[in-house]
């Protein structure tokens, strides 16, 4: 999809300057794309590594040496619908202090689609919203900006034909 694209290519990008350290997190239970992106199959799911049962290293996959990536495996539930707020952020939090990235991106579900996304929009430093070119009103557009802002540094919309 748009936005599995658009942070795989994000923390690619930063990956080849080699000194960055980069962590991308999928949060996309619904709809988890990104290990396609790269035709990889995962051993093991996010979820696993949020609860704490795995550690990020025995789940997440590298690519390149400072870039790391934790995908979700199976279609399910979200977390972010299951989990509260406070115990993803402290679950981030954990991770950020184990990987100590200099950027971790979060590809979360579509922000109306679970509630949680709301949650861990409250817990990051700013949020990149990308919308499907002719699936959005300016009027929604607009909405979505108000509600992201709220939450977080808005950074701006990318719009996609995926």
């Amino acid at each position: 999809t748009g936005k599995s694209t658009l942070v795989a290519n994000l923390a690619l990008a930063f990956a080849r300057g080699g000194t960055e350290r980069v962590l991308v997190l999928e949060l996309n239970q619904r709809k988890p794309a990104l290990a396609s992106l790269f035709s990889l199959s995962p051993r093991n799911d996010i979820s696993q590594v949020l609860s704490g049962d795995i550690a990020l290293t025995d789940q997440a996959h590298r690519i390149g040496p400072n870039t790391m990536f934790s995908f979700s495996q199976i279609r399910q539930r979200g977390l972010l619908e299951t989990r509260d707020p406070w115990e993803i952020k402290s679950q981030l939090d954990r991770l950020a202090d184990e990987f100590r990235p200099d950027l971790m991106l979060i590809d979360l579900p579509h922000v109306y689609a679970d509630n949680g996304v709301f949650g861990v929009l409250a817990h990051v430093s700013a949020a990149i919203v990308v919308a499907r070119q002719n699936h959005c009103r300016m009027a929604d557009l607009d909405q979505c900006e108000r509600d992201v802002a709220a939450q977080t540094e808005f950074a701006g919309f990318v719009v996609s034909q995926a």
